[in-house]
């Protein structure tokens, strides 16, 4: 059970995607209808061949191509789906492919096929583009029971008691956070508190290690060690707002002196990154406590 400290609120971070729901819409409606089995919906499939020279003097053996009939066909929708749910579950789940013209059978390589692909792309670029991260009052976010052994660290202001599992980085990093005296977490990355990504990676969510409180604003900080820098930080730092205010803000914290993201870094003190004015902006301090201060500034 946490503690029920005073001043703390969360609530689900929901995707405003009404206006990208709308440009996909118009994009699958512009998408042509083909007709089963002609030139556009069938592809030919090649098959490579080579002779091995098993008692020459290993000279390097050519490949000879030969046309071997047609490709597999299968739905057209199933195609388009799966094209946009590689690319984004979220995106699929807006676009309507319920249309009759996506019933038809085509085959792999074919124009139908192609212009499948270029569809989910421009859905995709849509939907990151027009969609917005808002704090949703109207859905508090709840943390459920955390289980933690006698020997996890013991700490103040936490939301629990206790925490295990901390690294060498994130120990004394939520030491300096006890101390600054405002309600924190450390966030489980399984069953967390998360945030959706409007773009693309390797991750749909971004779980932050520790949510601090702090005069009704919510501050998501994440420790990363420098190696961990790249551009891909980018698409996780941001300002999200509620009715125009800002509710919730997100900061890096690594260790060194860093002037750019990938950058190498120098020894001594620690580099927090904001956002400001849509770049990802370094700032360097001596100790991890100024640290923590300039993460809730």
């Amino acid at each position: 059970m946490h503690r029920g400290l005073e001043g703390i609120a969360l609530h689900h971070i929901f995707v405003d995607s009404e206006a990208a729901r709308a440009r996909i819409a118009d994009l699958i409606e512009d998408f042509p209808a083909f007709t089963e089995g002609d030139a556009n919906t069938v592809a030919g499939a090649k098959g490579a061949s080579t002779v091995i020279d098993v008692i020459g003097a290993g000279a390097p053996q050519s490949v000879q191509w030969q046309d071997g009939g047609t490709t597999n066909p299968v739905r057209l929708r199933w195609l388009v789906s799966t094209a946009m749910k590689s690319r984004s579950a979220r995106v699929l789940a807006v676009s309507d492919l319920h249309d009759p013209k996506f019933d038809v059978r085509v085959q792999a390589q074919s124009k139908a096929d192609k212009l499948s692909e270029k569809l989910s792309v421009e859905a995709t670029e849509a939907f990151y583009s027009l969609s917005e991260l808002v704090y949703e009052s109207g859905m508090p976010f709840t943390f459920g029971t955390m289980r933690v052994g006698k020997k996890g660290t013991a700490f103040s202001n936490s939301l629990y008691p206790r925490y295990t599992g901390l690294n060498k980085f994130e120990l004394p990093f939520a030491t300096a956070l006890d101390d600054a005296g405002l309600p924190w977490h450390r966030n489980p990355s399984a069953g967390g508190f998360h945030i959706p990504l409007l773009s693309a990676g390797d991750t749909a969510n971004f779980y932050p290690d520790f949510i601090v409180w702090k005069k009704g604003m919510v501050y998501c900080l994440d420790t990363k060690g420098s190696h961990l820098l790249t551009d891909a930080v980018a698409r996780k730092l941001f300002d999200i707002q509620e009715d125009s205010k800002t509710k919730l803000l997100t900061r890096f914290i690594s260790k060194g002196k860093q002037t750019e993201l990938k950058g190498k870094p120098m020894p001594g003190g620690f580099t927090v990154w904001k956002m400001k004015s849509g770049t990802p902006t370094p700032v360097h301090v001596d100790t991890i406590n100024a640290a923590v201060k300039e993460c809730l500034r």
